[in-house]
């Protein structure tokens, strides 16, 4: 893990680049790091898939004084399919230390803070593999105050940028009438197929 001060135009150039080059299942698209963004709690990103191991990656975006490993520690967490795979705090301008609690698939995280002091907000880059299962899979992103208490998005707050699985999951959900299309294709092959049979029936 690292850990750098390398100013604003390397952040924006960070947000800039993006997360990957894969399918972005979600994209909170936060950019002030003054912004109130996402308080204590979490959210899901649910998506479709077919089975196996894939590269993801995402942007924990920081705003305001987001603390790493100190006595007001704000810890991150991921659950894939409701197990917790990855937890950390991370300094994003709130001071402390960055720290990896949990990690059952080995990804980096890699924390930029802005320079200047407390309130000026930091990324945390995160990327490895995940395993999917075939079918519908569930990413949950969570945040909360280890010690301190819930301090507010007017003092700490929390964007995921650019949620990335490279290659794409390779099924997408269906529109909901695309089976109805489908069952009415096969019934209407069904009848021209009948009519054929009819009319040799009948010649």
């Amino acid at each position: 893990m690292k850990t750098g001060l390398g100013g604003a135009a390397a952040l924006a150039l960070m947000l800039a680049a993006g997360a990957g080059q894969g399918a972005v299942l979600h994209d909170d698209a936060a950019t002030d790091f003054t912004g109130a963004y996402r308080g204590v709690g979490s959210f899901d990103v649910v998506f479709s898939s077919a089975a196996g191991t894939a590269p993801i990656t995402f942007d924990i975006f920081g705003a305001r004084s987001v603390d790493g490993d100190n006595g007001y520690a704000d810890l991150f967490s991921i659950a894939l399919n409701d197990v917790v795979v990855f937890t950390g705090t991370f300094n994003m301008s709130g001071g402390g230390a960055n720290k990896v609690i949990t990690n059952l698939f080995g990804w980096t995280a890699s924390t930029l803070t802005n320079p200047g002091g407390y309130f000026q907000g930091g990324v945390t880059s995160v990327a490895g593999l995940v395993d999917l299962t075939a079918g519908l899979n569930k990413l949950t992103f969570g945040f909360s105050p280890i010690h301190g208490g819930n301090q507010g998005t007017g003092d700490e707050s929390w964007a995921i940028n650019r949620v990335e699985i490279s290659p794409p999951p390779a099924a997408v959900p269906l529109p909901a009438a695309l089976p109805l299309l489908a069952l009415a294709t096969a019934a209407l092959g069904l009848a021209g197929l009948r009519s054929r049979r009819h009319r040799r029936s009948d010649g």
